[in-house]
């Protein structure tokens, strides 16, 4: 492509998602249908902040650090570094990593929110870095939304736009890049149901206010969040909307989550027909800078959008050399497995690797009871053409017990599998790291060995009862109190869960118990803290609104007690505890402590 060319449509990408992100950051969350024209607020000549594009911002940096290698792990690895947000898919990630979780089982254990709108935004970079290259796009998208969504609609989407974008840069025919973008994520998940409903109308002659409510009617939740429905209303703002700024505001009056949805319309838009397509009235009010949430910080963001271009055209010619002479291209196809953790031998290697280590939980979930036998199991595949003799295990750095070393010789491409253990020592930390151990032999003498992080995260432990009878024990892999592992439920009947929660220091405490539709009660110390008839839409995340109460909360142990009545047979019973340290999570550079505050039931 005309280097001119290349420069108005990247720059057109990055000054469309400005506009769309500051046109729907104010009405962000409302879920009528809307009636707006322009800007609905004052400027001072910047845009609005909008973490669509801050997260992509670092995600340029890594590439920038890793090159064409780039996986999951490198990304997670920059966010743990650059990323202090409290909302959703993305905290109850950073829970998980921060624990030593890796990638993929860090997306989407203990998150609710694995199908909601926190990847599909990020997509634009990767398809600015893969112009008309839709394969490599998606495999970088996959690789950045598995970080937080792995296994949820949030993946499908971000590689949809992913791909459509990539082809975007040399096909302007809408239709036609949709449908071959469809080809990239699972013919029946709901993201692509839900744009194929949307073709379909808009083929039929349906007006796009019948469109947007039959769309409501089969896709809509009670998250606005919810990311089928929010790509379905961006793909309809461009489907029906006659130019730039009808199809902007068709996408922004749909409601839901109108940041994203309108970011991402004005972003393909800016792509298709370049930045000097984008009318001078949607740009006079904002300018070219960059403005940036101050949660993603610590890294070289580029200061407007002149810069940003300039820096994403660089990556992308610097990409385009390394696939050109990529000798293997298969190490860039998706895998859609989010129950397995994989190495490469040497230490993390992606192209030419000398072995694939796999890891994989006996339950696919990364956490262990004080006292429990966990089972872990490990493969290792010979990707080189000789003979590998080895030995693989687990150790523990906190002296845990684990399982013995097993021995393997593999041929050029076979496989070995073992299971092993881990056994809890009966004492409670806030994660237990471990190693898997790769060792090789060579005329049976040891040659080599490498080492991989990992962990596991403690259970939440409560003593449950119903209506008053006897109590039981039940460790929770989750936040969420799994009463029905123990009891049905029935309107009326009344729940309890007691625990001791264990504080590492005086800390000003936001406690929540999320449930739809039942009566909640929750004690602190005996003290009768929250008493609300009716809960919120169950949707556990740290900043969401909730039965709540906020106390500033002493070092030492607690006691919790928490009573729900069932008040619909008809809804989920769903109950989950999250106990946060108010001041990190709404102090907007900074982490929060929820992880190290101990959930045991030790009276």
């Amino acid at each position: 492509m005309d280097n001119k060319i290349m420069y108005d449509k990247v720059y057109g990408c990055w000054l469309g998602k400005n506009i769309g992100g500051t046109l729907g950051g104010p009405v962000e969350g409302k879920m009528e249908l809307m009636h707006h024209t322009f800007y609905t607020q004052q400027f001072d000549g910047s845009p609005m902040e909008n973490d669509d594009l801050d997260l992509q911002l670092l995600n340029l940096h890594t590439i920038e650090q890793y090159g064409i290698n780039i996986t999951s792990r490198h990304i997670a690895a920059e966010w743990k570094s650059h990323v202090f947000f409290c909302m959703d898919e993305y905290a109850l990630f950073l829970s998980n990593a921060r624990r030593g979780v890796q990638t993929p089982i860090s997306g989407h254990f203990n998150n609710e929110f694995v199908d909601c709108m926190g990847s599909p935004i990020r997509s634009e970079i990767w398809a600015v870095l893969a112009p008309n290259n839709p394969e490599l796009a998606a495999y970088f998208a996959y690789q950045d939304a598995i970080v937080d969504h792995a296994g949820g609609e949030g993946v499908y989407g971000e590689v949809f736009f992913a791909a459509l974008e990539s082809m975007a840069f040399e096909n302007n025919n809408l239709e036609e890049i949709t449908n071959k973008a469809l080809t990239f994520i699972p013919n029946d998940c709901i993201t692509a149901l839900a744009i194929k409903d949307l073709i379909k109308y808009h083929k039929n002659n349906v007006d796009w206010l019948t469109a947007r409510q039959n769309l409501i009617d089969d896709y809509g939740t009670d998250n606005f969040c919810f990311a089928p429905l929010n790509i379905a209303f961006t793909m309809l703002g461009l489907f029906y909307g006659e130019d730039f700024s009808d199809k902007l505001l068709k996408a922004l009056n749909c409601g839901y989550d109108t940041d994203c949805t309108a970011a991402t319309a004005g972003s393909i838009l800016g792509i298709l027909y370049g930045a000097e397509s984008i009318p001078q009235k949607w740009i006079t009010p904002i300018g070219t800078s960059i403005v940036t949430c101050p949660q993603v910080n610590g890294f070289r963001i580029p200061k407007d959008i002149k810069e940003l271009t300039e820096r994403s055209i660089k990556a992308q010619k610097v990409l385009s050399v390394a696939y050109e002479n990529a000798i293997d291209k298969s190490v860039f196809e998706i895998d859609f497995d989010i129950n397995t953790t994989k190495f490469g031998v040497p230490l993390d290697c992606v192209c030419e690797r000398d072995l694939v280590i796999s890891l994989n939980y006996a339950d696919n979930t990364p956490t262990i009871d004080r006292a429990e036998t966990k089972k872990l199991f490990l493969t290792v595949e010979n990707k080189m053409p000789i003979e590998y003799k080895g030995k693989i295990g687990i150790i523990s750095p906190d002296g845990l017990e684990t399982g013995k070393m097993a021995e393997f010789t593999l041929a050029s491409g076979e496989k070995f599998s073992c299971e092993t253990y881990v056994k809890g020592n009966g004492k409670f930390k806030a994660t237990y790291p471990l190693q898997i151990v790769i060792e090789r032999y060579i005329n049976n003498i040891l040659w080599s060995s490498e080492r991989f992080d990992f962990a596991l995260r403690p259970t939440y432990n409560w003593i449950v009862s119903k209506n008053g009878d006897k109590k039981s024990t039940l460790a929770c892999p989750t936040h969420r109190i799994d009463f029905e592992k123990l009891f049905t439920a029935n309107v009326g009947d009344v729940f309890t869960a007691e625990t001791v929660m264990d504080m590492p220091n005086e800390l000003d405490m936001r406690y929540m118990v999320h449930t739809s539709h039942n009566n909640v009660k929750l004690w602190l110390d005996d003290e009768l803290v929250i008493d609300r008839e009716k809960g919120d839409p169950y949707l556990p995340a740290y900043h969401r609104p909730s039965p709540d109460a906020k106390i500033l909360t002493k070092p030492g142990k607690h006691t919790i007690k928490i009573e729900v009545t069932v008040a619909d047979n008809n809804k989920p019973f769903n109950v989950a505890f999250q106990a946060v340290d108010l001041a990190d999570v709404f102090v907007k550079n900074r982490g929060w402590l929820q992880d190290d505050i101990m959930i045991s039931y030790d009276f």
